[in-house]
């Protein structure tokens, strides 16, 4: 009797495992066909998706080369002088990417960062070896038609040397003046010393009126006259020694 209860009790088991299990086929079997609509209706977005992507690359794709055309038509039809007047280097070296090697355009671009490396120099002391060099670089550039900004370029390399010699020499007049007066802040005297560097400063001024052209020189000038306002004795030696 207890052996009949017992396999009673296993067949009873066996059976309940068999129906969950029967269960659990009929639940997954139902929800097979809703995963297979929503992998269809994802397959469809990312079609869609796809096509719009290779569209808007398409589109970009007509607009960098139209963009391209642009600036190579441009160097092309272009003046020099009016390249070197409406460029710099950073747009210069920003079209040379865009245009690549593109022979049309390659030398031009080439010739005006040549330009512009000439105009940095301006900015920093005077170098022989380096005008030297530059101007080397620049006997290679020879538009059609002639560029009078190249000349005036050229003019101003050849002529910086004089610039620079010459407020060297403005330079140490103020210095000499400052051995031999030193005046109190304040005074009449004073008034008359720092008329008196106004005036060596007015003379280079006015026989060199374009120093302007040379960021450096024109940076010390224009310390000596702030300083020297200021205070008449304020010393400038300093300043000689970057010239």
């Amino acid at each position: 009797m207890k052996k009949i209860m017992v396999l009673s009790l296993i067949l009873c088991a066996v059976f309940t495992v068999l129906a969950q299990g029967a269960g659990a086929a009929a639940k997954d079997a139902k929800a097979a066909p809703q995963d297979k609509d929503a992998q269809i209706q994802q397959l469809t977005r990312d079609k869609e998706q796809l096509t719009k992507d290779k569209e808007q690359l398409t589109k970009d794709n007509t607009q960098y080369k139209t963009q391209i055309q642009e600036v190579i038509d441009y160097y092309k039809t272009k003046s020099f002088d009016e390249l070197l007047g409406s460029s710099n280097k950073i747009t210069v070296q920003r079209d040379r990417r865009l245009a690549g090697n593109n022979a049309d355009v390659s030398a031009v671009l080439s010739n005006l960062e040549v330009c512009f490396e000439a105009e940095e120099l301006f900015s920093k002391r005077f170098n022989a070896t380096e005008i030297s060099a530059v101007q080397e670089k620049l006997k290679r550039v020879q538009p059609k038609p002639r560029a009078a900004m190249l000349e005036s370029l050229k003019s101003k390399l050849k002529d910086y040397k004089d610039f620079n010699d010459e407020l060297k020499k403005a330079v140490a007049k103020v210095i000499d003046l400052d051995k031999r007066s030193s005046v109190a802040g304040g005074s009449s005297a004073q008034r008359e010393k720092s008329k008196d560097i106004l005036f060596i400063l007015g003379d280079y001024m006015y026989n060199y009126y374009d120093y302007v052209n040379y960021p450096y020189l024109s940076n010390i000038v224009l310390e000596i006259i702030k300083r020297k306002y200021q205070d008449a004795n304020a010393p400038v030696a300093d300043l000689l020694e970057k010239l």
